[in-house]
């Protein structure tokens, strides 16, 4: 039997374990007749699973004759990636539309300002076909290049093209994009932050793949904390090795370390690390005790701690208590911090 786990961003595992709330949610409303929402953004952090679940409702979309898809790439021109998709003969041959007689010309469009105009003649007649068009973006950032297409997108949505853009990517992305008010539709996109996956469906799949009585995989399923890359990874490991979780928690620290970790650590600014290393030092993750070993200005503290919990790296437990969202996070940064592999 093959590895069912999977160490690779983005590739959908044969064990995907779905999220059946909030991606039914946008299904369920890019089906509607009239959508009440027209945008959705999938974020949370690295590792979390956004690429995958974006994955899961684009395949959905794929197989309905009255969608059409678009997977567009951040890094290359988007209005070109369109306009190729919509000029396909196989597409225009399947919804009867002649280029001839609509009056699209067909040679290499030279500006943004003429490649728009032939996507605008494009949506009008698919939207006229009764045909919805749905445009994915994964990992998108502050760019020109999404800035330019977003500003167009807007401009198609008031010319009511029926079009609906799902996007994947990090929190400060969306919301940096969100500043411009030339994309008002961005504005009033609804965001789906993707949390922890469900310990009990976590446990259900370790059962199944590695054979584990229900303790040995409910032990399991808590020690990922619902992470998504971490489910994976132990699953892979454990899955790979033949051993107990328990004798691959070097295995797992590195994979961890290296594909996720590190890259989150070196996003964070310097007083977000000296928040953070103050909570590796205390006793207990309560504010009063935080305050002691840190010395710090309560209102401070309360600022930085808002911060971090928006950013997914704590959760806060109620009655001023937090904890860490990732498995083994403090074990890892602690060590790497002492090792000087982190710096602030």
């Amino acid at each position: 039997m093959e590895n069912p786990y999977s160490l690779v961003f983005g590739k959908m595992p044969g064990n995907y374990i779905d999220r059946e709330l909030e991606l039914n949610e946008i299904i369920e409303t890019y089906l509607e007749q009239e959508p009440s929402i027209r945008a959705y953004a999938l974020t949370g952090l690295r590792g979390c699973g956004k690429t995958v679940a974006l994955s899961f409702v684009e395949k959905y979309f794929r197989k309905r004759e009255d969608f059409i898809v678009i997977s567009l790439n951040r890094d290359l021109d988007m209005f070109e990636q369109t306009l190729e998709h919509l000029s396909q003969k196989k597409l225009l041959d399947e919804l009867k539309i002649s280029v001839s007689v609509v009056g699209i010309t067909l040679e290499k469009t030279q500006s943004i300002e003429s490649a728009n105009h032939k996507i605008e003649q494009y949506l009008e007649c698919i939207t006229k076909k009764k045909k919805r068009i749905l445009f994915t973006i994964d990992e998108i950032s502050n760019t020109q290049n999404i800035k330019a297409f977003f500003q167009s997108f807007n401009i198609w949505l008031r010319k009511d093209y029926d079009i609906v853009i799902l996007m994947a990517g990090l929190k400060k992305n969306i919301l940096s994009l969100q500043k411009d008010d030339r994309i008002s539709f961005l504005k009033r996109a609804e965001k789906k932050d993707l949390k922890q996956l469900s310990l009990n469906s976590i446990m259900l799949d370790y059962q199944k793949n590695l054979q584990l009585t229900d303790r040995e995989a409910g032990d399991m399923a808590l020690f990922t904390k619902g992470y998504s890359y971490a489910f994976q990874v132990l699953g892979y490991l454990c899955f790979r090795t033949k051993k107990n979780y328990k004798e691959i928690i070097d295995q797992f620290d590195e994979k961890m370390t290296n594909n996720v970790y590190d890259i989150i650590w070196e996003d964070m600014s310097q007083k977000e690390k000296e928040v953070l290393q103050a909570m590796f030092q205390a006793k207990e993750l309560t504010t009063r005790e935080i305050l002691r070993v840190s010395q710090m200005n309560k209102n401070t503290y309360n600022e930085y701690r808002r911060i971090l919990i928006s950013k997914d790296i704590l959760i806060d437990k109620g009655y001023g208590k937090i904890d860490f969202t990732l498995p083994r996070f403090k074990e890892i940064a602690c060590r790497n911090i002492e090792l000087g592999f982190w710096t602030n």
